[in-house]
């Protein structure tokens, strides 16, 4: 036990950061001091492991048995990045309480390997504890952390922005606060101790109202196909697979509508430089770079995008209205026209092969492949390339004030990847979001979950609840009883993973949902799928968009969606956003309920917070409840009105009158519920009074 205890106190400092001493007769503090000590640990089933230290050439040195199979060694590493293998009879392991990890050649052979993130052994350091932001100010505490010689704290100063802001110092607990406009700002402080050794920490924050990524409704845009940058739709595609000349400057002009229709979260595609020109795609047609997923500078925004200037106002304007912004990133390949590739070969992977092809099938897992001849895929076993790619994520996000990053192709590097960028963000900012895309196929959780948990991503796309949506609503290939039994799939595959997983019912890599529904889903992306005038088709995806709005999560709207636009293959799926006097009349319908059941999230703590179950469904209908702080919610979501629903109400589910959220409709539920609402309808009832019924109606 004794050794488990130790374990679980080591994971609470999974970030590696390791601090060190220095000889003083300075006061010393009462506070907490640094130690020079690392402590690697393994537990193994069989064999006596030992640990091999980078700074150490990766010699061999013993590890000490704690019990119960764990293994635990005494390490005193440098300061900077670092790293250590374990070995066991062989074979190479990592510390399992370490949660970032890179690759070191060893033995001639490239390993994966534990990496530390080691703090100056001879100083002080600072280190936050909260920082608690609001609309119009903040507050904020630090702990002062002496090096291990004790020496005390002297003296400590703030600033926010650059200016100077007031500290307040009680032993080694520093505390701050301050008004502050809406936006992302910056807090610096600077501590120095009675040797007169100083140490600085910053920290980034956003000031909005409170807001936790559970609270988020995200809008998936794809700059190039969105809005000009007079904020109007953009003209006709020559070729689908053209540049439509979208632009930043449309982004920020759209940000109104996007907060009325509920939004308060921006992902914008990758706007890094592209090339001119066309190159073939699989299928020997011309395609540009218009997407954004081909670089060819690492720290250079698309001119044709507006530059860094639109980006940063982009982000100025979206932080002044309370919207967060996260950017599209691309770590895991360059184009061929990328300096890194032209100036570091070594830095990508000769030998992989064409993603789907024969040798690189999608379904093998991890993958060390091309997209594309044109798109060299980056070698995560040069330490060089590893760093490169990391650093200019957290370059990104630091330099453009930015609330989190989409990463893009999850699966196709090690999990290694997406873990040390993880690590790199919350030293920016811990609320950063990291949303990995993990393209997984119905039912595919393992693939998810190897990417989640501690030091882990904070969210991904939740692709096997798109399909079974797809299936129920589009398809019509299963039954809603069916979709209920992949809402509890989805629950107790992820329940402990603290993820918070964003919800979709398309995105850019599928056909959009309208098309599917009609039967062009399959069509070829050349040949741009007709829009749908069927009411029904809207009436369809409304009862995709209310689960998904229903469920724990982060509703993901892909463009257009919202308004069912039509799309078959790509680049069809990608098509520009038309102009809002052309849709018919259930597009608009669509939108209004879309930014209806955005309202009601935001209002309904259980829906955004509560557990979630299913209580009743058959062929048709589904009934699930979702429950947190004594508010409940009973989302019912009816595909066909063929017959009735009827059982027993659990014991914590109130008879009593109920109205719907969205409606305004009223419903009394006896001890044996009835549900018998009409075809294609949505309902989120809640206790009749509940103060997030006001308003509602004509949903």
């Amino acid at each position: 036990m004794r050794a488990l205890r130790l374990v679980t106190f080591l994971s609470a400092v999974a970030s590696g950061a390791v601090l060190a001493a220095c000889a003083s007769d300075a006061p010393m503090t009462a506070g907490p001091r640094a130690s020079c000590t690392h402590v690697a640990w393994v537990r193994v089933e069989a064999g006596t492991p030992v640990v091999r230290p980078s700074w150490e050439a990766f010699r061999a040195q013993p590890m000490r048995a704690v019990g119960d199979g764990w293994y635990a060694a005494s390490l005193t590493p440098p300061a900077g990045p670092q790293t250590y293998a374990i070995e066991v009879g062989g074979a190479f392991v990592v510390d399992p309480t370490i949660a970032t990890t890179a690759y070191a050649s060893i033995d001639g052979v490239a390993r994966e390997v534990t990496w530390l993130d080691v703090a100056r052994c001879a100083s002080p350091a600072l280190r936050f504890d909260e920082v608690t932001p609001r609309a119009d100010a903040f507050t904020a505490q630090a702990t002062f952390v002496a090096a291990e010689d004790g020496a005390a704290l002297a003296s400590a100063t703030a600033t926010l922005d650059g200016a100077p802001l007031p500290v307040r110092v009680e032993g080694a607990t520093l505390s701050l606060s301050s008004a502050c406009a809406l936006g992302r700002h910056r807090l610096v402080v600077e501590a120095t101790d009675a040797a007169g050794r100083t140490t600085r920490s910053e920290r980034s924050f956003l000031a909005t109202a409170p807001f936790a990524w559970k609270d988020a409704v995200i809008y998936q845009v794809m700059v190039d196909r969105f809005r000009g940058a007079d904020g109007l739709a953009l003209p006709s595609l020559a070729t689908p697979s053209a540049r439509a000349g979208g632009h930043l400057d449309g982004v920020r002009r759209a940000l109104p509508e996007l907060v009325a229709m509920g939004v308060n979260t921006v992902w914008i595609s990758p706007v890094y430089a592209a090339p001119a020109g066309t190159f073939p795609g699989r299928d020997g047609r011309p395609y540009s770079g218009y997407h954004g997923y081909w670089p060819i500078s690492a720290r250079t925004v698309e001119p044709t995008y507006g530059g860094e200037a639109a980006l940063d106002a982009l982000v100025s304007a979206a932080h002044a209205a309370s919207v967060r912004v996260v950017l599209d990133v691309v770590p895991n390949h360059v184009h061929e026209q990328h300096p890194y590739f032209k100036a570091h070969p070594t830095w990508f992977d000769k030998e992989a092969c064409l993603c789907g092809d024969a040798a690189c099938p999608w379904n093998a897992g991890l993958l060390p492949c091309r997209f594309a001849p044109y798109l060299p895929d980056v070698e995560f076993r040069d330490p060089a390339a590893f760093d490169a790619m990391v650093d200019d994520v957290r370059w990104a996000v630091d330099r453009f004030a930015l609330d989190g990053v989409r990463i893009d192709a999850v699966p196709q590097m090690p999990r290694a990847a997406s873990r040390r960028i993880v690590h790199a963000l919350a030293r920016l900012d811990p609320t950063a979001l990291t949303l990995g895309e993990t393209f997984v196929g119905p039912g595919g959780y393992p693939g998810l979950r190897h990417f989640l948990g501690p030091g882990g991503l904070a969210s991904e796309f939740e692709f096997p609840l798109m399909w079974a949506l797809r299936a129920t609503f589009a398809e019509g290939s299963a039954t809603v009883q069916d979709l209920g039994k992949a809402v509890e799939a989805s629950r107790d595959a992820l329940a402990d993973t603290g993820a918070v997983m964003s919800l979709m019912i398309g995105n850019h890599d599928v056909p959009r949902f309208a098309s599917v529904v009609v039967g062009d889903g399959g069509r070829d992306g050349f040949s741009p799928a007709p829009q749908p005038t069927d009411p029904d088709v809207y009436l369809r995806t409304g009862l995709a968009f209310g689960l998904v709005f229903a469920l724990p999560g982060m509703p993901t709207i892909y463009y257009g969606d919202e308004i069912g636009l039509a799309g078959g293959g790509d680049p069809d799926t990608r098509r520009p956003m038309p102009a809002e006097a052309g849709w018919l009349e259930p597009q608009r319908a669509l939108r209004t309920r879309v930014a209806r059941m955005a309202k009601v999230r935001a209002c309904s703590a259980a829906l955004r917070d509560g557990d979630v179950r299913v209580i009743a469904s058959d062929a048709e209908r589904l009934v699930v409840a979702r429950k947190a702080g004594g508010r409940i919610v009973l989302a019912v979501v009816t595909r066909d009105d063929r017959g009735k629903l009827e059982g027993p109400l659990p014991a914590d589910v109130p008879p009593g009158t109920w109205v719907d959220l969205l409606s305004g409709a009223k419903k009394v539920l006896g001890a044996r519920a009835v549900w018998d609402e009409p075809a294609r309808t949505v309902r989120y009832y809640a206790p009749d009074g509940d103060p997030c019924a006001a308003g509602a109606g004509g949903v």
